[in-house]
Parts: C-alpha cells; structure tokens; sequence
C-alpha cells in the first residue's frame, strides 16, 4: 500500500502556525517525509511546490509579491527529493504588512502559505497539503481612550475632557479631537486630557482617537458623545419650557440616572429646581416671579467629571395665578376642644403667598373669614361651636404678584369646592347601656367610611367604621365619654365632627335598702323587704339556703309596689333547720343589684320531754338581722293549740355572741286536785311551745319587730286516772275519770247499774257524774255502779277502760 507524504510542522508545539511582530524575519524549515517504495523496490521521490500572493518572483527573491517586501524559498520550485524533501523560508516582514484586504490598517493581518508535497508512486500518487500561517502584529497600540464629559462655560465655549492614555512601548504619537461638524485637531502631548473650542451654541458631536502602533499607522477612536445643549422657550403664557439633548444612547456607565434642572435667579444665584430621568428632555417650568430676566442651567453627573449644558436666558413674567385649594378636611380640632380645624393642600405654585378662609355669612353669602400667609401654612383653627352647623367653608389661594385691575389686588385662584362639617347627636339608652348616634353627612369630599372613635379617661379608641349616618354604640352606666364621627375620604385625609359628650347615668339606686323581717307563721315564713321604692326599684329577690350551709338559692322575685315587699315561703322546712334568707334588688332597667341586704336567720326551737318529772326542756339559736338587735326573748306555752295568753318567760340580759338558748319547763302544776277529781287544765297530749325575739328600739330606720320561731309541740302519752267511789253533796260530789294526752274527739264515758241500764252518757271530757239518774233526773241509790270510757290518744289509737264505782251519799 502507498502512504501519502507526512509534513511535519514547522512551529513548536506541533503547529503550522507563528506570529510575529511587523519588522521582524519569519524562517522556518518545511520537512516532509515518505519512506515508501515504488514497485520496483526503489525510494520514492518527492515534489515539493508552494502557493500564496506574498511570495516573490520566482519564490526565491522578495520583489513581485502584493506587499513587498516578499517571502523566499531557498531554492526554485519543484524541489525534488527521494523520501525526504525540505524547503527553507525566509521572509522580512515590516509595517505596511499591516494593512488588511480591506485597505484599513490593523493591529494583526493573518497571511496563509500554501505548501504541496507528492509521491510518484505509479500510477495513482499520493498528495499532501499544509497551510502555514503567519500573523504580523501592530507593535504598540494604544487602546481608544473615552471622552469623560463635555462642559460648557458661561460664555458658551465647550472644554471636551477625555481620560489619559498609557504608553508602555512609547508608541503614541498624538491625540485626534474631531467631530461630525468637521473639528480634527491634532494633540502630540499625552498628558493633555481637555481642549476648549470657542462657543458654537448647537450640538456637535465629538470623538477622540489615539494614534499609535507601527510608525504610528493606527488611530483608535472612542465613541461619540454630544455636548448638552439647552434650548429655552419662552410661550408668553407664564411658563419656560426647556428642551434639550442627551451626550449618547444609550446611556453612559458612569452617568447618573437623573439631570438636575436649575434655575438662575437672581443673576448668580442658582436654585436646584427639580430632577428628571436622564431620557426625559423637556421640562416645563411655572414662572412664580412677577418679571424679571431668568436663566437656566443643567446638569448631568457623572464620573469623573459631570455634563453641564450652556446657559440660557430670557425674560419671563408670572401669569398664573395659583392652583385652586383642595380642602382635605374641615371639622372639629379633636386637640383643642371647641375649635375648628380646616386644613387644605400645599399649592403647586411655589410662589403662592397666602390663603384666604372664606365661610357663609347670616344671609347665605360667602365673606372672608380670615388670611393665611404663607405658602406651606396649610391650616386653620378657630374657636366656633360646630354644634351651631353645620359649618361651611371653602379656601382661595394668592400669590405675590399684583393685578392689573384697580383697586391693585394679588393675583388669586379660584374657591375651593365648599366642605361642609359633620353634626353629631347622641342619644342615650341608659338601661340597654347604648348609645344611639347620628349625624349629618360630610359635604364636598367623597367619603370612603365614617370611623365612630371613643375617647374615655384620655385614651382614643376607634370602636367601629361604617358607611351609613347612624350608629349603636355600647356604653357603661357612670362612665364618662366623648364620642366623635371621623369621615375618612378616599385619598387617607379625614376630618372629625362635634363631639358628643356626657356621662351615662346609672339605674337609680334606692337611698336604703333593708331586709326588714323573717317571722315563721304556722309552717310557712313571712319575708318582709324595706326599700326606697321612689327610684324605680322594679322587684326584690329573695334568697335561701340552710344555716351556714352551702349557696343561696332564688326562691322568689316580688314585685315592688311600695317600700316595703313581702313573701310567703311555703316550701321551708321550719321544723328541722334554721334558715338564712337574704334580699338584693332589680332596678329600674331590670339589672340584678350586686350588693345584698342584711341576712336575716329563723329561729329554730327543739327540746326534748322528761314524761316521768313532767319537765320540758326547750333549746333555740339566736335570731339575726335587726337593726337594732335583740331586746329579749319570749316564752309561749299552750296546751289548746292557742298561744293566745301571754308568755310564760322572759329572757333578757342577752350575750350578742350567743349562738344559743335554752329554758327549761315544769308542767307538774298543770294537773292538780287529782284526788279530789277536779281537773284544772286540759291537754290531748301534746305541750307546745313558740319563741319570740323582740328588737331593742333604736332602728335606724325607724321599726321595731319581733319574729317568731316554729312551734314546738312535745306528746306526752295518754294518761288515766280513775277514782272508786265518790260521795255525792259530800267531799267529792263528781265522778270523774282524769285522762291526759287524749282527743277531745271521739269520747265516751257512761255509768250503768247492775242491770245494764245506762244511768249517765256524756261526750264532754270535762263532764263527771253527780248522782243522778239522766232520764229522770232522781238520785240515785247507795250501790256500786259499772262505768265504761272509750277515747282515742294522740296518737289516734282507740281505748276502752271499764271498772266499778261507789255511789256513797
């Protein structure tokens, strides 16, 4: 097989490529290297031949080429060599290689030799082809410096800045000032970093080049930038309007994001007036100077230097009048109670001078109130009562400038819209604890909502925000308030109402109250409440529990119809405990009383019976809740049911930190005359007691009372005492039997003689027999007679005694 011939590269690293500066020999060894043979066993031969527009005449002298001088082989061509074949180049470079295929000079200009090597192998050779590449650079070109910014003075002329070159091979040779408009100066001095040119009032554009490089044949330039340069015009209707140009597009690094506009006046004085972004070039100003020769300057920051443009200049006069006020509120001065607050907008018109408040007087037409000087005052306050409203207001502004009209008056706007101020009434539920408010609708803003603020003991609270004129607030009784209705307006401005102000009134509370009485009637307990009923007490409510036990329980509310209320308690249990009730009141708005009435406690009797000694022994606590206190304790006793007669014992000298009480009952006396049969009492069997505790006197409120305890009955068993004989007109005329502890009801008591005949009948316990026969009214006879008694005991159960009796006349 035949291999094509190898060309080994010429350059280190294996490359077929090398750069060089202009003015420097390029040479280099081309080798290439086939070690094929023919067929007929020979060494191959090789034939080297070349291409490229800069090789010379006959490729072995540096004349002939496009840009002489011309590359050289070291010998003519073909070059012919069996297996190895070497050609030698050689080429003086220099500066006018530099120019590219376009005409222009360059800092590198690449050139491309073309070298063909051939076997002659028979009869299809093999070919080989390399391109050599050879670079020629510039020595020493400066980079393009930038143009810094551009300033023009006063006088019009402009100073064009531009940043200092570097020069580390000494290869600058001068700086080249030109613009579009034609200026082409020539700078040889590096050090130079400005050039002013006279004034030329237009816009020019300016770019700045190096010139550098080989023989110094390159120029670098920078980009171009343009002079800012202001146009004034002045319309004759009060305003300057400015116009101008930026130094490029897009804009610059280092330029800052706004131009600042000033404004000269007077001469020499220069007042920043506004900042606009960098892409905005107009501006409007609003002359505030009467008349007068006014300039304008910009300029535009930058690093490191800023762009100002020229100076421009005319003569203006002030012919609008201020901006018409915008009210922002009208209403109460919520820190100075009783004033007016109207406050309005800062005028756009820097030249406004002050405000005029006008408002309406008694026949509806409008006067000034007042005047405001100055144009950042943009409020007033004044003492009016605003419940009088509601109050309406507008405002005018002027500025410094006179009219032409006579007499000479300031130039003054028109009236702002009218605003008109809020009324608020309230009205107050005492007893729902509510405050009903309403109000009259702001006029001449639009209103967003209507804030209901609180302010109680110093502090301002917004209590609810709504879009209609009436609201219901929650109050309490005995607090003090001032209520206000804030309009809120659309753009966040607001304005207050009149206040309303008062404190609420509490439920009229009664100038006593006093838990009179607890008495127990029967099994029932009367509860009797004292109050001052002249304040609209609607009901008192009365309470239970057990002595010293557990909670009170509502057992009542009693209308209150005077001052003193009564209850029957008909579910007490009187007999086995004592009770403490006590009292508290609903008042007029039907709200519970807090606070209780004294406690009242029952007296709670119990003892015991000693049958045998006939002795009762009674046992009671002490009675709590007189004013006054206890005077003393009563006794009653009754054998009937009927506590009618007076009281058997007195207890006095009492000890107020007693809880208890005790007094003991002999009842021997209560039968006597047994033998003789005579009976001084009577009794079913049953000794009952009460107990009455008197108040001392001294009540602060002017009563007495006494209350009593239940009734204590202690049973004594049936008790039957039968004489044998009886002597009628003699000692012991009457027979009869002496029982105890029984019934009055259901009592029989007969006499029959031996026969059976019934002699006497009686169903009065108290009747005895005389001797007597009934049906005929004769005495009886000397004899012993049979009697027979039936009766019922205490409790319910029936007898029947029956024996023999005497009859001794």
């Amino acid at each position: 097989a035949n291999n094509a011939p190898v060309i080994n590269p010429p350059f280190a690293g294996g490359s077929f490529e090398t750069t060089v500066i202009a003015g420097n020999v390029v040479n280099f060894s081309l080798n290439a290297v086939d070690m094929d043979l023919l067929q007929n066993g020979t060494p191959q031969s090789l034939t080297l031949i070349a291409s490229g527009p800069m090789f010379g005449n006959g490729f072995n002298t540096n004349t002939g080429c496009d840009i002489e001088p011309c590359a050289q082989l070291n010998s003519t061509l073909p070059i012919v060599s069996p297996q190895n074949v070497t050609a030698n180049f050689i080429w003086q470079t220099d500066c006018n290689h530099l120019v590219n295929q376009y005409g222009i000079v360059a800092d590198v200009v690449p050139y491309n030799f073309v070298f063909r090597v051939q076997d002659d192998f028979c009869q299809v050779p093999k070919v080989s082809y390399a391109t050599v590449t050879i670079k020629v650079v510039n020595p020493g070109v400066i980079p393009p410096t930038s143009i810094t910014c551009i300033q023009t003075a006063p006088n019009g002329d402009l100073t064009i800045n531009w940043n200092s070159s570097i020069n580390p091979t000494n290869s600058f040779v001068s700086y080249r000032l030109r613009s579009l408009q034609g200026l082409d100066i020539t700078i040889p001095d590096i050090s130079t970093t400005s050039y002013t040119i006279p004034a030329v009032n237009a816009v020019h554009d300016f770019y700045i080049g190096v010139q550098s490089g080989c023989n110094g044949n390159i120029i670098k330039y920078s980009d171009t930038l343009k002079n800012i340069h202001l146009v004034l015009t002045n319309p004759g209707n009060g305003t300057a309007v400015l116009q101008w140009n930026t130094p490029i597009n897009p804009q610059g690094p280092n330029m800052n994001n706004f131009v600042h506009i000033y404004r000269e006046y007077p001469t020499n004085t220069f007042e920043l007036i506004d900042s606009v972004p960098y892409a905005t070039l107009q501006f409007k100003d609003t002359i505030d100077i009467c008349s007068d020769l006014i300039g304008y300057h910009l300029v535009l920051p930058n690093y490191p230097c800023s762009y100002n443009s020229n100076y421009a200049y005319d003569t203006f006069e002030d012919m609008i009048t201020p901006d018409i006020p915008i009210i922002l509120g009208a209403g109460a001065d919520t820190s100075q109670n009783g004033n007016v607050l109207i406050t309005w907008n800062q005028n756009g018109q820097e030249d406004t001078y002050g405000y005029v408040i006008y408002t309406f007087d008694g026949n509806g037409f409008l006067f000034e109130l007042d005047t405001v000087w100055g144009w950042q005052n943009t409020s007033y306050t004044y003492p009016d009562n605003l419940a009088n409203g509601p109050l309406s207001y507008s405002v005018a502004a002027f500025d410094s400038c006179f009219t032409s009209s006579f007499p000479v008056t300031y130039q003054t706007s028109a009236k702002a819209n009218i605003n008109k101020t809020m009324i608020l009434v309230g009205e107050i539920q005492m007893c729902e604890k509510t405050a009903t408010f309403s109000w009259t609708p702001y006029v001449g803003r639009a209103v967003s909502d209507y804030r209901i603020w609180k302010k109680q003991n110093g502090n301002w609270e917004i209590i609810l925000s709504t879009n209609e004129t009436t609201a219901i607030v929650n109050v309490d009784n005995g607090e003090s308030y001032c209520f206000y209705v804030e309009a809120v307006f659309n753009d966040g401005n607001s304005a207050f109402s009149s206040p309303s102000c008062f404190v609420v009134p509490s439920p009229g509370q009664p100038s006593f109250h006093y838990f009179e009485l607890v008495t127990i009637h029967d099994e029932d307990v009367i509860l009797t409440d004292y109050i001052d009923a002249s304040v609209g007490i609607q009901a008192i409510q009365f309470e239970r529990r057990r002595a010293f036990d557990g909670a009170f329980e509502i057992i009542a509310t009693v209308p209150v119809t005077s001052n003193f209320t009564s209850f029957i308690d008909e579910t007490a249990n009187v007999n086995e405990y004592s009770l403490e009730y006590r009292t508290t009141f609903i008042d007029s708005c039907g709200g519970l009383a807090p606070n209780y009435a004294n406690i009242n406690r029952t007296i709670y009797l119990s003892g015991n019976s000693d049958e045998y000694n006939l002795v009762n022994s009674l046992i009671w606590n002490r009675y709590e809740g007189f004013n006054a206190g206890v005077s003393h304790y009563l006794i009653y006793r009754t054998l009937n049911g009927s506590f009618n007669a007076g009281p058997i014992a007195q207890i006095s000298n009492l000890d107020n930190n007693q809880a208890l009480y005790s007094y003991t009952d002999e009842i021997d006396n209560l039968i006597s005359n047994v033998e003789s049969n005579v009976i001084s009492d009577y009794s079913n069997g049953a000794v009952c007691y009460r107990i009455v505790a008197v108040e001392k006197t001294g009540n602060i409120f002017g009563l007495q009372d006494s209350s009593q305890s239940n009734d204590l009955c202690l049973n004594y068993k049936s008790f039957v005492f039968i004489p044998n004989a009886f002597t009628p007109g003699g000692l012991n005329p009457i027979f009869i039997p002496v029982i105890t502890n029984v019934s009055e009801t259901n009592y029989s008591f007969e006499i029959l003689n031996r026969w059976g005949d019934i002699f006497f009948s009686t169903h009065d316990i108290l009747q005895g027999w005389d001797g007597k026969i009934d049906s005929n009214g004769k005495d009886a006879a000397n004899d012993i007679y049979r009697y027979r008694i039936e009766f019922e005991d205490q409790n319910g159960n029936f007898h029947t005694k029956t024996g023999m009796v005497s009859l001794l006349r």
